[in-house]
């Protein structure tokens, strides 16, 4: 189970939910992976068993992408969108839409708990002849139990702990229906092996059209696997790739970045300095306006870096930081320069990612370790300022 899901409470019964939520989800993807698996094998031996050398060929490749889905460790991650493609059609420019796109993850997770609480367990987007429609009931039995101990509403506990559990399984593509023929009678409900939903929408028409068939694939199934994981807000996504062209792509973000580094990666000691990196790394919040500026303000420190650069000083007085105001007169007069005769750029971007974030909600943020120890001494402390603060500084030259 992935230690982001740990709540930083460390409450037992919160934990033990987490637990209980992580394993019934696993059973979802292992359905579809199992149904995958059964009807692509089918499907593929049928190709392979044409006298048609091409067709022979591309049940190779599906058969190919078969093995690599299987093996990956989140087969249902946005960056899969192009195996499960092949998968289908080794020609795929992109998946086969299934009747309902757009999904919102938490209208997703709030109809699969509505369901699994009915007498009879059926609908959803449940795979057939698959466990997990089996599995549910009795989980959320056991969520409710733990509700109970901590004095939590049952639903909103258990559409807690089943959202946490899919962003850990990195869920962002899911097996649905097909779209309506429009033939007479009732239309199909139960989810295909090949057609899929996508949260927030993927798939539009794309302008570039390489001449080359087999290059114009390969591009135009990257630009909609790219817009598959962009469109999720709730995806696993990494910050450090992120240019400044690009910087308006982070706006609508609601995960912590994946390379965002853990407080032990930035000082094993502990004191003050790792329980500041520690309350920011816990409480990371996107929907605060101070939270979102700290991010963009990294991402433009980590673009400049060292291309733009500050002398600062080996030696000054505490007085001159003594508090937020007086930090910001005494690092705006520092002078830029350039240091891109002497240093290429920044090798480990993370490392600048994670201190500037830090930095600027902590001391803005008035219930931060940092502010607190400043309040009592006055001053924000010789192993704070000699290296982190150091580094962080960059970004105080813009408040």
């Amino acid at each position: 189970m992935p230690s982001t899901l740990w709540p930083s409470t460390e409450e037992p019964a919160e934990r033990k939910a987490l637990i209980t939520a992580y394993t019934a989800a696993k059973f979802y993807r292992d359905d579809v992976m199992t149904m995958v698996l059964k009807e692509a094998k089918k499907s593929i031996a049928e190709q392979k068993s044409s006298d048609d050398a091409m067709e022979i060929a591309a049940g190779r490749k599906r058969s190919k992408a078969l093995k690599e889905w299987i093996a990956r460790d989140h087969p249902l991650k946005g960056d899969a969108y192009t195996m499960i493609a092949r998968i289908i059609d080794a020609d795929a420019i992109k998946i086969p839409e299934a009747s309902q796109m757009n999904l919102q993850r938490g209208d997703f997770v709030k109809e699969m708990v509505s369901t699994g609480r009915k007498s009879k367990v059926n609908g959803w987007h449940f795979i057939s002849g698959g466990y997990f429609q089996h599995i549910l009931p009795i989980a959320l039995e056991l969520i409710d139990k733990y509700a109970a101990l901590l004095q939590r509403r049952k639903d909103e506990f258990a559409m807690n702990v089943f959202m946490k559990a899919f962003l850990g399984l990195h869920v962002s593509l899911v097996p649905g229906p097909p779209p309506s023929s429009g033939n007479v009678g009732a239309p199909m409900t139960l989810p295909r092996w090949n057609t899929w939903s996508t949260f927030a929408g993927s798939g539009s028409d794309l302008l570039r059209q390489p001449s080359d068939a087999r290059q114009r694939q390969s591009v135009i199934l990257q630009q909609n696997q790219d817009e598959v994981i962009a469109n999720d807000e709730d995806a696993e996504w990494f910050a450090c790739g992120i240019t400044l062209q690009d910087i308006g792509t982070v706006f609508k973000r609601t995960q912590r970045p994946a390379d965002f580094l853990t407080p032990e990666q930035i000082d094993d000691k502990p004191g003050y300095i790792q329980d500041t990196y520690r309350w920011v790394y816990d409480s990371l919040d996107f929907s605060k306006p101070l939270h979102t500026f700290a991010l963009i303000m990294a991402l433009v420190t980590i673009n400049h870096v060292p291309a733009m650069f500050i002398n600062i000083p080996d030696r000054y007085r505490d007085s001159d930081v003594g508090d937020i105001e007086k930090t910001k007169r005494f690092v705006q007069g520092f002078t830029w320069y350039d240091k891109t005769d002497s240093k290429r750029g920044t090798k480990q971007k993370d490392i600048f990612l994670t201190m500037v974030v830090t930095i600027i909600i902590a001391l803005y943020e008035e219930d931060s370790p940092l502010r607190k120890y400043a309040q009592k001494h006055k001053k924000l402390g010789d192993a704070f300022t000699k290296k982190h603060g150091r580094t962080s500084t960059l970004s105080c030259m813009y408040l």
